[in-house]
């Protein structure tokens, strides 16, 4: 009778090394109680990653639980307690031998609750290993409570040591509180600093960026007790983030060589914005969202190469000068605009005024200056045109090589496919998603001379012909949805003057637009 060998304990050490490197933590974690050569050469591998997220102690989802009796939420609270004991005792292990190995750690990623003070001793104790192995980058997120809420800071206290830890090149703190850390503050290596929901002042601040001369990039988030923030000192700062932060009353940035800005703050107006763009002309990326106070955006850059303008409520006029942008996202009402940004890839387009398509809205496209690409989030209505207004004012789009429509309702797949033909009547792929999740792609190719020869009255106010005239080949994949072959090809026969080919093919499994079609710019 033959028995089973255990092939995998007898394969050479740097083999066993090299298949754990491709693992993840929760699969090692279970091969390492194979056998004890598995747990030796695991708990002194110098893996890429330690993440401790797939046991969570948070048991909120238990007390959640209503529909389940007494007897079963003591029974999963039991096992989720059973686990969080064999998890610790695993990563306890594991740092403590590679600490005594003094083999470095890459990565250290710690999600836990924190509610009593043997938690409070355990991950202070783990942080402590991690730094003891030189740890290159640290991702702490450390809760106080069950319910993850924005109205009260976290009371945990960061250990000090996490902030003189020389070796750290990028630092993620979610929660807790830096109160008790006021000086000796000395990240000499660090580059990346991400600061989300941290309970500290103005004075700890500057001490934490003071102790942080080669700092790159930096991200502040619903910092409590926060009110003014200055970043000076910082020759190496190309990144800031600056998200809602509810005290914040001035934000002050002098970084001569800053190129990506992302500000969602009350604090930005008008004057505010004129002046940071004036100090830092080499910005090339930037994003404002939520900047309730401004009402007038004038930008003049070589270098702007990326511009997003995200529900700035009181906003009535932009005005672009720049030969370099290339990617603009846009969310909010019909404004004044105007640019002369003749190199537009990709335009991202989300209107809150959901009217029929007017001529309002009609100028706001044809001043784009006809991206490559653009992606439109919209309500059906608000994209067709009527009749009289087809007739009267040119398609606004007419160079656009490849659209993307995402509708939130139900509309006939007809009305919105000739709709979307006027506004960019010669392109090559159209992507709808369309309602309850359904992907529809169009393909198009066109004769090679589509210029005018004679002038027809669908095309009348165009330089070029229309596809009407110049349509060769269609090609429709229609990915999960209930759209019925003839019903679209009868559309295209109909009004297609030369179309040689028609091919549809309907397939059951959705794709997203982004890795399936369209390509990115």
């Amino acid at each position: 009778m033959d028995h089973k060998i255990d092939r995998l304990s007898v394969l050479p050490e740097p083999v066993m090394e090299h298949i754990l490197s491709f693992m993840p933590l929760k699969r090692t974690l279970q091969l390492s109680i194979l056998s004890k050569r598995w747990q030796k050469v695991w708990t002194l591998f110098p893996i890429p990653e330690f993440n401790s997220n797939f046991y969570s102690s948070d048991l909120s989802d238990v007390f959640d639980s209503y529909e389940i009796s007494d007897k079963e939420k003591k029974q999963k609270i039991t096992i989720k307690r059973e686990e969080r004991e064999k998890f610790n005792y695993f990563v306890e292990r594991t740092l403590v031998s590679r600490c005594r190995q003094k083999l470095g750690l890459n990565k250290f990623n710690l999600k836990i609750l924190v509610m009593h003070e043997p938690d409070y001793i355990l991950a202070n104790r783990w942080i402590g290993y991690a730094i003891e192995c030189n740890v290159k980058e640290l991702n702490l997120c450390l809760k106080s409570y069950f319910y993850d809420t924005d109205e009260e800071p976290d009371d945990y206290q960061v250990p000090k040591s996490v902030l003189t830890a020389k070796s750290i090149v990028k630092l993620k703190l979610s929660g807790g509180s830096l109160k008790s850390c006021y000086s000796d503050i000395n990240l000499s290596s660090l580059r990346k600093l991400v600061l989300k929901r941290v309970d500290m002042n103005d004075r700890i601040f500057r001490t934490l960026i003071s102790g942080c001369p080669v700092l790159e990039e930096i991200t502040i988030r619903k910092c409590y007790g926060l009110k003014n923030i200055h970043l000076q000192s910082l020759p190496r700062l190309v990144a800031v983030t600056l998200l809602y932060s509810p005290k914040l009353r001035s934000f002050k940035l002098e970084a001569p060589n800053l190129k990506k800005l992302l500000v969602e703050s009350t604090i930005v107006t008008d004057k505010w914005l004129y002046d940071v763009l004036s100090k830092h002309p080499l910005i090339e990326s930037l994003e404002l969202r939520d900047c309730s106070m401004l009402k007038m955006i004038k930008i003049s850059s070589d270098h702007l190469k990326s511009l997003t303008i995200c529900h700035c409520t009181k906003l009535i006029e932009v005005d672009i000068i720049t030969l370099n942008l290339h990617r603009l996202e846009y969310c909010g009402d019909v404004i004044s605009f105007s640019s002369n940004a003749w190199t537009l890839s990709e335009v991202r387009l989300d209107f809150k005024n959901y009217a029929p398509l007017d001529v309002k809205k009609i100028e706001f496209l044809a001043k784009l200056n006809h991206p490559k690409f653009l992606a439109w989030d919209a309500i059906a209505k608000s994209v067709i045109a009527s009749k009289e207004l087809r007739e009267t004012v040119q398609s606004p789009l007419y160079n656009v090589k490849q659209l993307k429509l995402k509708v939130r309702n139900p509309y006939n797949i007809i009305e919105l496919v000739d709709a979307l033909l006027w506004i960019s009547p010669l392109l090559e792929i159209l992507w709808i998603e369309w309602w309850r999740d359904v992907n529809i792609c169009f393909k198009f190719s066109y004769e090679d001379r589509i210029y005018k020869l004679k002038n027809h009255s669908c095309c009348k106010l165009l330089p070029i012909l229309c596809w009407r005239h110049c349509l060769k080949t269609v090609q429709i994949e229609n990915y999960g949805g209930a759209i019925e072959k003839e019903t679209l090809k009868r559309y295209f026969s109909k009004n297609a003057e030369i179309l040689e080919s028609f091919q549809y093919r309907r397939l059951l499994r959705s794709k997203t637009v982004d890795n399936v079609h369209m390509k990115r710019f």
